[in-house]
């Protein structure tokens, strides 16, 4: 029938159609696959000319390192010439932060005063500890009567007092202590530790019981207690002679026994 035969046309022209775009697509696939074919030569010529490519990208290179190198040098110059300059201005500037504190101290006033007779008294007797129970020992023999003695009395009871007015400054309370004094107190070796101070406390007993007897050996009868820290003193020592543990007695404390002419070895 003619429908029968229309029908028939129609699906050979859909397959030819199939066929058709079958082909073009294994075509494609082919095409990409298989890349073109590079002569020899042509493939000698890219491979001289990437060589070529590669050492200008090398001399640039090295030209881009040298010149960084170069920079790098004269940073360092830079850095180390401004570190000299910086230096030499930490200098000018705690010189004359000094220069400022030491102007200050000289101004009238009472803390200045008790600081010039704390200097006085730290050169005088080798250490800048003044308590009031240094002085326990020679009480039992006489009450304080000369001038000196009073004096001694009243500086320690200032060198108190900064202890006090420092746990105020640091802990931001209204104290008569300021940055400027704290560093001039530290300059002449001041012991803010009462802790550290109470070796101090006992040294200044038998300094006193040494200008009396003209020896350090302390009876037990006389003062227990300076007489046992007089023993630890001998103990520390020896300890500290034999490297045997660490050196509580210090160089410095062990300077101080030696200028009243302590016997180390004695028992």
């Amino acid at each position: 029938t003619i429908e029968t035969n229309i029908y028939n046309i129609n699906k050979k022209l859909r397959t030819t159609e199939n066929e058709q775009k079958l082909d073009i697509q294994s075509n494609q696939k082919t095409s990409i696959m298989a890349p073109p074919m590079i002569s020899l030569e042509d493939q000698i010529k890219l491979a001289v000319k990437e060589v070529e490519d590669s050492k200008e990208s090398r001399i640039t290179s090295m030209q881009k390192l040298g010149s960084a190198l170069q920079k790098l040098e004269e940073a360092k110059k830079l850095y180390a010439q401004a570190q000299i300059e910086m230096d030499q201005a930490d200098t000018r500037l705690q010189n004359a932060r000094s220069r400022v504190s030491e102007l200050d101290l000289r101004l009238p006033g009472k803390w200045n005063s008790m600081y010039q007779k704390f200097i006085e008294f730290k050169e005088k007797y080798g250490h800048g500890n003044v308590s009031q129970d240094s002085f326990s020992t020679r009480t039992r023999i006489k009450d304080f009567q000369t001038q000196e003695e009073q004096d001694r009395k009243s500086l320690a009871r200032w060198v108190g007092n900064q202890r006090v007015e420092y746990k105020k400054f640091k802990s931001r309370q209204h104290s008569c202590l300021n940055q400027r004094r704290i560093d001039a107190l530290n300059r002449v070796g001041f012991i803010w530790d009462l802790k550290g101070a109470k070796w101090y406390v006992k040294y200044n007993e038998l300094v006193e019981f040494q200008k009396e007897n003209g020896h350090c050996r302390v009876p037990h009868t006389f003062n227990t207690e300076l007489s046992k820290w007089v023993i630890a003193q001998r103990y520390s020592w020896k300890r500290k002679r034999d490297g045997k543990g660490p050196p509580h007695l210090t160089a410095d404390r062990e300077a101080l026994l030696s200028k009243i002419v302590f016997n180390f070895e004695d028992e």
